[in-house]
């Protein structure tokens, strides 16, 4: 059994094919840049009938002209409103399609900085729209909780696959699509639309599954969600009409493959719907039980007879049979809007070879059908688009459409009306004012109906800000001070590593310098990122070269400092809770040394190896290169927590230790000695690195406060050990009191013995 030769609009010709499969031919849409598609099915008979493809639908020759790589310069707008110019590109698109930046451009409105390629009829080639980039200001670290960045990953991700497309990996990517956009504490924004209908062109050109009908639907509700503002602002591109049509243009190509004649028997009803809280779909085949439309009901119609309740989208229902009656329906209590085939229509379109079964779509948000010439007309009530696929012509009868009206009653025109993708209009429709119904008759299908009078809601404003850039120097504050006042430690532990050979020469502040060395590069990294424009002046994070080596060096170096931290904790469990017995080994520290920086390099040149590109920022607010993913997970996260929770172990077991061996010595209550817990207790919590225990709650559980703890903490280690090994040490300030007070040494020394003594205790 094959499909006969079809001729469309007589330039692209189907060749004959087999039932149940698909054919495509080298004629692309330039809405998906994909091949379109046509499914061969049987109709009932014996003969196959070709699906209908989308008649608005803009199509061009596979691999024919396509705009040219083209960079151009415009600003980021970044944290605290600074400007950065940044050398962005559009990427190769082909004609009559609307381009994305290859770095994403979000504009203040919320929409996305978008160029159209166009076709140069004189020149006989393609080109860019010609548009001034150099004073665009971009926005980059936004205020507000968005997926935006998530929802342009996940367009990339299905661009990539496109031409090999599944209809598992269809189901994964309207899975991870539905979970971006249903994400909590998050605000929905113009550009959020647009890149989500995106990638429904992609799905639905290359899915042909009717399984995926309801994952499509959940989809378009959660979009169909939107706030007014932000659907009036899409308009602005056309977004909600593509939306629509993409999704209409799918579900009607799956109704004669969902309830053909041939399923009546696994469908006695003949009726298969899809509702949700926006967008409801019903496929209804009458060849089956004579169900040839539906009435929908407000809530007061809960408990009459024949009307269904979906209790997950709150939506009140009935089915209308062919030998409905209008009259009795225009009296029917609490109808909100009805279709139906009435017999006399359906006999006659019935014998056609084509039609089997019908579409009606019913939508609830009227905000995705909103005039391109005139927002004063706007449908009041639901819009209803009834489809009949396989049937292009007019109908031999009118089909009655009933809308519920309050707009007679404050003396208001009212009309039906029809919308084609762009403009609402009373063409071809004749309205009937019964009370309080409204009966619309038409003969034609193509196109939306609904009842249609004036705009009562707000004016939207066309170009309201949406977005705003951060204003926070909370966390950078915290962070300059404390590396400051580290580096400004960290700097007294090496003059008096240079000027005190005594004190340098012991082996405990020989291990303190490698600490204190990597210490100084962190410190100085840390300060050389937070000081505006500076790093950016020397990093270039597009290339994948700077951003390793920036990253690797991140890496290496946060990994020797655990290290160390981990030998350190060693160390002071031997000295304070195994004190007998304990014997280190000769060069023990040149052990130690060669371990703590020669381990780390094992991680890092497996992520340079194996996963060099996760070193590039995940995400345009990323402002430094460093792993990302699965290698961030395992060559960083994984060894931190592994040093971590080894040393907080460690360091409750020493000052248990440490109490225990206290209360022995009965001196606990002496004034002398309740501080050495206390000096022990913030000596190690610095010392063994607990305090980035706070950094990794941070990154876990995306709070604040935690954020603000490990810039308090972490970043004042270098300041605290200079307190603790300096300040508080006698042979230091012996060291340095001989330096600069020769003459009177003696006497300083014995007017400072007491003192020093209070702070000597913790280091044994």
């Amino acid at each position: 059994m094959r499909c006969d030769n079809v001729d469309n609009n007589a330039l692209v010709i189907w060749l004959p094919s087999n039932v149940d499969s698909q054919t495509s031919v080298g004629i692309c849409s330039t809405s998906s840049d994909l091949p379109i598609e046509r499914y061969c099915h049987h109709n009932g008979y014996l003969n196959g009938i070709w699906s209908n493809v989308d008649e608005e639908a803009k199509l061009v020759v596979c691999g024919s002209e396509k705009c040219p790589e083209e960079q151009f310069e415009h600003f980021y707008v970044q944290k605290n409103k600074i400007l950065h110019k940044h050398l962005n590109k559009w990427p190769n698109v082909r004609v009559d399609q609307m381009a994305m930046p290859h770095d994403l451009c979000l504009l203040e409105s919320g929409l996305l900085l978008t160029r159209k390629c166009i076709f140069d009829y004189h020149g006989n080639a393609a080109k860019w729209e010609t548009q001034d980039f150099a004073h665009v200001k971009c926005l980059r670290d936004i205020e507000q909780s968005l997926v935006t960045y998530d929802l342009n990953n996940l367009y990339h991700e299905t661009r990539g696959v496109a031409t090999n497309i599944t209809n598992m990996i269809c189901s994964d990517i309207i899975e991870k699509l539905k979970n971006l956009l249903d994400k909590e504490n998050t605000m929905r924004i113009a550009s959020d639309l647009q890149i989500s209908t995106n990638i429904m062109q992609i799905i639905t050109m290359s899915d042909k599954d009717p399984a995926m009908v309801t994952q499509v639907l959940q989809v378009l509700n959660l979009l169909m969600n939107s706030d007014e503002q932000v659907v009036h602002t899409s308009n602005q591109v056309g977004t909600p009409k593509t939306l629509v049509s993409t999704v209409e243009t799918y579900f009607d190509g799956m109704t004669n493959r969902i309830i053909p004649n041939s399923k009546c028997h696994q469908v006695p009803d003949g009726v298969r719907h899809d509702t949700g809280p926006f967008t409801s779909i019903f496929y209804i085949n009458p060849s089956c039980a004579n169900i040839s439309g539906i009435a929908v009901y407000n809530s007061s119609a809960h408990g009459m007879p024949f009307v269904r309740y979906d209790m997950a989208t709150g939506t009140h229902y009935r089915y209308l049979y062919l030998n409905q009656s209008v009259e009795e329906l225009l009296q029917e209590p609490n109808m909100e809007s009805a279709a139906y085939f009435p017999e006399s229509l359906w006999s006659t379109l019935a014998g056609k070879p084509a039609v089997e079964a019908l579409k009606i779509s019913l939508y609830k948000n009227t905000n995705f059908f909103e005039d391109e010439h005139s927002n004063q007309t706007t449908p009041e009530s639901h819009v209803l688009k009834i489809s009949l696929p396989g049937y292009n012509d007019d109908l031999p009868d009118d089909l009655p459409v009933i809308f519920q009206s309050h707009s007679g009653e404050r003396g208001e025109d009212i009309k039906c009306g029809r919308y084609n993708y762009m403009t609402w209009n009373a063409n071809g429709v004749e309205t009937f004012n019964e009370l309080h119904r409204v009966l619309c008759k038409t003969r034609q299908l193509t196109h939306f109906g609904a009842l249609l009078g004036l705009r009562k809601h707000r004016e939207m404003i066309g170009n309201s800000v949406a977005l705003t850039v951060m204003v926070e120097m909370t966390l950078e504050i915290i962070s300059l001070v404390g590396c400051s006042l580290s580096l400004f430690g960290l700097l007294c532990i090496w003059l008096t590593a240079l000027c005190c050979p005594e004190w340098r020469s012991q082996s405990s502040n020989k291990l303190l310098m490698h600490i204190c060395f990597v210490l100084t590069l962190i410190m100085s990294y840390f300060i050389f990122i937070n000081v505006p424009d500076f790093h950016r002046t020397f990093i270039d994070m597009n290339k994948i070269g700077y951003c390793i080596a920036e990253g690797a060096f991140l890496q290496y170096t946060i990994l020797v400092l655990f290290v160390w931290m981990f030998f350190i904790a060693v160390l002071q469990f031997q000295r304070y809770v195994t004190v007998i017995g304990v014997e280190r080994p000769k060069h023990f520290l040149c052990k130690y040394a060669v371990a703590a920086w020669g381990l780390p390099v094992v991680p890092t040149v497996l992520v340079i190896y194996f996963d060099s590109t996760s070193y590039m920022p995940y995400g345009d607010n990323n402002t430094i290169c460093y792993p990302s993913g699965r290698s961030l997970y395992l060559a960083v996260l994984l060894p931190i927590c592994l040093v971590i929770i080894s040393n907080i172990g460690i360091f409750f077991y020493i000052l248990c230790s440490v109490g225990v061996s206290l209360m022995r010595s009965k001196r606990v209550g002496s004034r002398k000695n309740s501080v050495v817990p206390l000096r022990l207790t913030i000596l190690l919590f610095f010392l063994l690195g607990l305090a980035w225990g706070f950094g990794i709650v941070a990154h876990i559980s995306n709070k604040m406060v935690f954020s603000i703890c490990f810039c308090l903490t972490s970043t004042l280690q270098g300041f605290v050990l200079f307190l603790f090994f300096v300040v508080f040490d006698l042979n230091a300030r012996t060291s340095w009191t001989k330096i600069w007070c020769i003459k009177s040494y003696n006497s300083l020394e014995e007017s400072t013995t007491m003192w020093s003594a209070k702070f000597t205790n913790s280091r044994g």
